[in-house]
């Protein structure tokens, strides 16, 4: 029996819940609580290489700075929800509930670094 943290379970769990939000995409559901859902489970289960792929793309549509502008003590990278925003052309509120509604909290001050 495959434990529920085996790589082949989270793959099971990233590709049953990419369905389940193209699906709910398809449907014109994509606002949707259920989708929210759908998302924040499919990334907080995905490969390693999607989530690369994704962070590239952000990047290059101009979402993400090229170099983080900060990082955590452990050296990971940390974003500016308010220039994220700024950068997708939503108010700071909007991006703060997007932000939540998939499970990505903000870091306190104390733990976060300026790279430069």
């Amino acid at each position: 029996m495959t434990s529920p943290s085996t790589p082949s379970a989270r793959l099971l769990r990233f590709y049953a819940a990419g369905h389940e939000y193209a699906e709910l995409h398809a449907a014109g559901k994509s606002d949707t609580s259920e989708a929210v859902a759908a998302l924040h489970e499919m990334l907080e289960n995905a490969p390693e290489d999607f989530i690369e792929h994704i962070h590239g793309d952000a990047v290059e549509l101009g979402l993400l700075p090229v170099t983080p502008d900060y990082c955590t003590a452990d050296g990971e990278a940390a974003y500016d929800l308010d220039d994220i925003a700024r950068r997708a052309g939503v108010c700071n509120a909007e991006a703060r509930r997007v932000a939540a509604a998939i499970g990505i909290d903000p870091l306190p001050a104390s733990d976060v670094h300026r790279r430069n």
